[in-house]
């Protein structure tokens, strides 16, 4: 079974099962189950805490990499939004640090 699922991880998780799939591979839905973790912000809470402040910066700075990356522009809209939001997230967790120019290279 789990050579299976070693070949199967290789091949590619569909995007629309990454999130659950890596889930339960990572064991972290059931770390959800304890009521400490509960306690913790998720992902998805510091998504909805972001400022739009930071959007505007993090949106023009990666616009201003893609336009002189030529490789790194194709298909880049749904990479880039994915990049957007995991940036829109940190910089709402690090509150003091927030949002610095060129974090997309590491997040990318």
């Amino acid at each position: 079974k789990a050579t299976k699922l070693r070949r199967r991880i290789r091949k590619g998780i569909p995007d629309s099962y990454r999130g659950i799939a890596w889930g339960l591979i990572s064991g972290s839905d059931a770390l959800l189950e304890l009521d400490e973790v509960k306690t913790h912000p998720t992902y998805q809470d510091y998504l909805d805490e972001s400022s739009s402040h930071w959007d505007s910066i993090i949106c023009n700075d990666i616009d201003a990499a893609l336009s002189t990356h030529a490789s790194r522009s194709t298909g880049a809209a749904r990479g880039r939004e994915g990049v957007v939001r995991v940036l829109r997230a940190y910089a709402s967790m690090d509150g003091d640090l927030g949002y610095q120019s060129g974090m997309h290279d590491i997040v990318a």
